[in-house]
């Protein structure tokens, strides 16, 4: 063999490149949640996907749904990329000796033990959190259930073909279920923001993100005229 030719990899430490911490925020497991209880990782810096969410998987390039809550920590831009909310313009992580278990484990050198954590499925969940709280997590668990990605997948799915002026009586259901899914995720989020003694910054921990904004997935936008919502397909 030349050894000339031959790419041997000579990194055995972090060298602040920042890769690890872009696109999006890491996992929060189980095995951290001393650092929601501790105030280390606050609620108003972690957001939730909600179970049966819609993500595009890069791995497979395909279209996926959770199957339970992952709560992550949120982004922020810079210079046009997503990166983790704890990361500085200096490469360094603002909590580094509390930061979670997925990036303990990461080493971009050696992805061996991230494998391990990253293919675990001991998530925590907004009921891990909340059910310590009386009277919220019954709250939440209401609008999951009102606001299931499973009753808005059901009736996206009736629509699929749908032209506009023939609508049978099983797609006008399907647009009402919408509706109804769809105004109370935002009457549940407005009711945070003006009546309750609650940080508004904690709603996407809370409730995840707004329909709107995942309905895409589903091939669906929504549109507001004259204080209604109307919703049509989007051409791909």
């Amino acid at each position: 063999m030349d050894q000339d030719n031959t790419e041997i990899n000579e990194q055995d430490s972090c060298n602040l490149c920042g890769g690890c911490c872009e696109k999006r925020g890491p996992i929060i497991y189980f095995d951290d949640e001393h650092f929601i209880e501790m105030g280390k990782i606050p609620l108003k810096n972690i957001y939730t996907v909600r179970e049966g969410e819609p993500f595009f998987d890069s791995k497979t390039a395909t279209v996926q749904f959770t199957k339970t809550d992952i709560i992550r920590i949120k982004t922020k831009e810079r210079s046009d990329i997503n990166v983790c909310l704890f990361l500085n313009e200096d490469n360094k992580c603002e909590i580094f000796q509390s930061r979670p278990s997925e990036c303990r484990a990461f080493k971009c050198w050696d992805t061996r033990q991230y494998d391990m954590v990253s293919n675990s499925d001991d998530y925590l969940t907004r009921e891990h959190i909340l059910s310590k709280v009386e009277g919220l997590w019954d709250f939440v668990k209401e609008h999951q259930e009102k606001c299931s990605y499973s009753r808005v997948s059901e009736a996206t799915e009736v629509l699929k073909g749908l032209i506009d002026r023939e609508k049978t009586k099983e797609q006008q259901n399907a647009i009402d279920t919408l509706n109804e899914i769809y105004l109370f995720d935002k009457h549940v989020r407005e009711i945070i923001k003006e009546k309750v003694n609650i940080d508004p910054e904690i709603i996407e921990f809370l409730f995840g993100k707004e329909l709107g904004e995942i309905l895409y997935y589903f091939n669906l936008e929504v549109k507001e005229k004259d204080g209604k919502y109307y919703f049509s397909q989007i051409k791909i």
